[in-house]
């Protein structure tokens, strides 16, 4: 592996080659049963779908809150068929410079029962929002701003259970802070801030990542943004 200590990433064709280069023709099946060794020694890490960098991959987990896991149980219990993801802003302030004084809970459910829960959630909760509103777009990091947020659930989003509460992968809260309009007070280069340091920290699937993306119309305007932060594997 030491042919491929300095690149920022490396694909399954390229270690066929590098094996072509000095007369050994050995069989896709075995350099495929190479790689699954090399991933699982942690020797190296697995960003796509065949490619791959040098090192052990690093997870990313977001610490659940009380309150969080709270409304997930709530929905289960209520809603026990409802697909559901529950999150916070939190997750991404390790990643930022400048950090807004918001909590903001993201609860995203199936599309057709975001009103459901909106109505459900504000027995319980104040501040429950289907839409951020004037005074969270306003925000900044020297304001305190407190809210619970529904809104629709991409299909086949990239989520991940901790604590048995489904909520974001590292993946997701990367694709929704660029995306949703609710994050726009992180745009230019608190962005490029908190991507570089996400990909720094943990190990990110830019498959999974740009795979997501798609499903929200907005892979080529990510994968261009990647590769202007010289992020990008493909």
């Amino acid at each position: 592996m030491k042919k491929f200590e300095k690149a920022s990433s490396f694909t399954t064709s390229d270690i066929s080659d590098f094996y072509l280069r000095y007369g050994d023709e050995i069989p896709q099946s075995t350099i495929n049963w190479r790689v699954y060794h090399l991933v699982r020694k942690g020797v190296i890490q697995r960003i796509g779908r065949g490619v791959f960098k040098i090192g052990k991959g690093v997870s990313f987990e977001p610490e659940v809150s009380k309150k969080e896991a709270s409304i997930y149980r709530q929905l289960k219990r209520d809603l026990p068929f409802l697909e559901c993801c529950v999150w916070s802003l939190d997750a991404m302030k390790e990643f930022a410079q400048h950090i807004p004084n918001i909590n903001l809970i993201l609860v995203e459910v199936e599309r057709d029962s975001t009103e459901s829960v909106y109505h459900l959630l504000t027995e319980k909760y104040k501040h429950v929002l289907h839409k951020p509103d004037k005074e969270f777009s306003k925000t900044n990091a020297q304001e305190k701003y407190s809210a619970i947020l529904v809104r629709p659930l991409v299909t086949e989003a990239p989520t991940q259970k901790v604590n048995k509460i489904n909520t974001i992968t590292i993946e997701k809260l990367l694709v929704d802070v660029f995306t949703e309009s609710e994050f726009n007070f992180l745009k230019g280069y608190e962005m490029t801030y908190i991507f570089k340091n996400a990909f720094l920290t943990y190990t990110v699937n830019q498959s999974k990542l740009l795979r997501y993306a798609d499903r929200k119309q907005k892979k080529e305007e990510l994968l261009c943004f990647l590769k202007g932060c010289n992020l990008a594997a493909f």
